[in-house]
């Protein structure tokens, strides 16, 4: 009997992970680069956060100018189950992507920096 409680959560756990897996893939499939060589940045900010909004669009414009297609800010007010999707719990979190899937997911601004300076 033990045996069978025990699979039967080992099963439950294996499928609640592959749901989870597949809504992560679908997530990220709707947020790829559309063009080779070139990157989307979502940034994920919470509203009461005090981040110039501004000052980040024109720092990754200058600063990756020809690499960087697309920047979006992500309210997690408004995309809570997608930040939750990919693991976020730190605001600012930047998730860059290709055409392929994610790149970089990080909180450190300097990080970021660093991923652009190829």
């Amino acid at each position: 009997m033990k045996r069978v409680l025990l699979f039967s959560v080992i099963i439950l756990f294996l499928v609640a992970c592959g749901e989870r897996n597949g809504e992560k893939n679908e997530l990220i499939q709707g947020i790829l680069s559309d063009e080779q060589g070139k990157y989307f940045v979502h940034v994920y900010v919470k509203r009461e956060t005090n981040i110039n909004t501004q000052q980040i669009e024109e720092m990754v414009d200058a600063r990756y100018e020809g690499k960087t297609k697309k920047l979006t800010f992500a309210y997690v007010d408004d995309y809570r189950k997608d930040a939750n999707i990919l693991g976020i719990n730190t605001y600012p979190t930047y998730v860059v992507l290709d055409d392929k899937g994610i790149v970089l997911q990080t909180s450190d601004e300097e990080e970021l920096k660093k991923f652009f300076q190829l």
